[in-house]
């Protein structure tokens, strides 16, 4: 299967949990927002949905599709709405239909806006090319864990120790690409 190639997007995993993701999307989403900057948060794993209270673009077996547009609650997409994201979306899906799924969220966008992805699985779907940051914690001198694979991918590594704020100094959004100045 040939990936498919996405300059546009920006993609954010880690070597663990609690390791800052959310908290780099965020910083990366303030410093970019006035581009109209696009949030996904992929999750693989289903959470319980308040359907009175989620606006839920597309339900199948296979996935669940909810735009963020809360701003107040401690939820990841929520706070990516808060840090001026133009639109979030929060994708609840199994890998196997990741690909499916995420080409329903495209759809919602055009090629030239900016759009930041937190999934480690989209990795498998999207070109290797695309803009990949890898955070992991500051101590974690080994890639001897379940997500080793993703040091390979990764573009630029980031390295979470909480003391500061996380933010490439060296990212740039221009002619609809994400790129690291040298």
């Amino acid at each position: 299967m040939e990936m498919k190639y996405f300059p546009n997007i920006l993609l954010i995993a880690a070597t663990g949990r609690n390791l800052g993701k959310t908290t780099l999307a965020c910083n990366i989403i303030e410093s970019f927002k006035e581009k109209g900057i696009i949030a996904i948060k992929i999750s693989p794993h289903f959470h319980k949905v308040d359907r009175r209270q989620e606006n839920i673009l597309e339900e199948t077996q296979e996935y669940i599709l909810i735009e963020e547009d809360k701003i107040n609650t401690s939820k990841d997409s929520s706070r990516m709405k808060a840090a001026g994201a133009k639109r979030v979306f929060f994708l609840m899906v199994k890998d196997a239909f990741l690909e499916k799924a995420f080409e329903r969220i495209i759809r919602e966008s055009d090629t030239k806006t900016p759009i930041i992805v937190e999934s480690a699985a989209l990795v498998n779907v999207l070109k290797p090319a695309v803009m990949f940051l890898l955070v992991k914690r500051g101590e974690d001198k080994t890639k001897a864990n379940k997500n080793s694979h993703l040091f390979s991918h990764a573009d630029q590594i980031i390295v979470s120790d909480f003391t500061r704020k996380l933010l490439p100094d060296n990212l740039e959004f221009r002619n609809g690409i994400w790129v690291l100045k040298s």
